[in-house]
């Protein structure tokens, strides 16, 4: 079964769907809370199901060229930010939501998704700190978070809903022989000359089990 309703009522349905026997597919998040998402992961564990969470990062063209990369190689350091600006709770289309968008669980948790994949180390040492929170929205506004693998490459993100602009997403790969870039123009490296990468799927949504993303959530 697949879920692509309201986020307050992910978890509520994807719970309600494996015990009616459905393997279910849900879209980020899968509850707006720890608690909700440590739900969804014992149901699934106790009926024997696959609950599987949407992510988009692992099947991008230029990232998973970076990957393929980085499993033969060294890898130092990433730095990722994400920024826009929303003060509002709209959609992108200026419509007002029934449920409030989050750093944490959303941009952040894609990027957190994604380095899991990249390096397929489950324990990844994490730390993060979030700015104040919004006063009408009720949600921080800022998030800084950092993780340290155990061969001690580091991951460096910022993420901000405060940030005067349209929506801007990069990432810099900084390895031992050279350093690769991801932003609107695609995969480059650090000469800003382009590297082809496999287009294919490049949006295509690719899933990770509740039982990985509840540890994302939790972070």
């Amino acid at each position: 079964m697949l879920l692509a309703s309201p986020n307050q009522v992910h978890a509520d349905q994807a719970i309600t769907a494996m015990k009616m026997g459905k393997h279910v597919e849900v879209e980020i998040p899968m509850g707006l809370t720890l608690e909700e998402s440590k739900r969804v992961a014992a149901v699934e564990k106790g009926m024997g199901l696959v609950c599987m969470v949407c992510h988009t990062k692992r099947y991008l063209g230029p990232l998973r060229e970076v990957r393929r990369r980085v499993l033969s190689g060294d890898l130092h350091h990433i730095v990722q930010h994400t920024y826009f600006f929303r003060r509002e709770n709209t959609n992108m289309f200026g419509k007002p939501r029934s449920w409030t968008d989050e750093l944490l669980w959303h941009q952040a948790c894609h990027m957190v998704d994604y380095v899991y994949w990249l390096f397929d180390e489950p324990e990844i040492e994490t730390w993060a700190k979030a700015g104040p929170n919004h006063r009408n929205l009720k949600i921080p506004m800022d998030i800084a978070m950092s993780l340290r693998t155990a061969a001690g490459c580091m991951v460096t993100s910022a993420h901000s809903f405060n940030n005067h602009g349209p929506i801007s997403s990069d990432w810099r790969f900084i390895g031992e022989e050279e350093t690769l870039l991801v932003g609107k123009a695609g995969l480059t490296d650090h000469e800003g000359n382009p590297i082809a990468t496999d287009a294919t799927g490049s949006w295509t949504r690719t899933r990770s089990s509740s039982t990985q993303s509840e540890k994302v959530a939790s972070r």
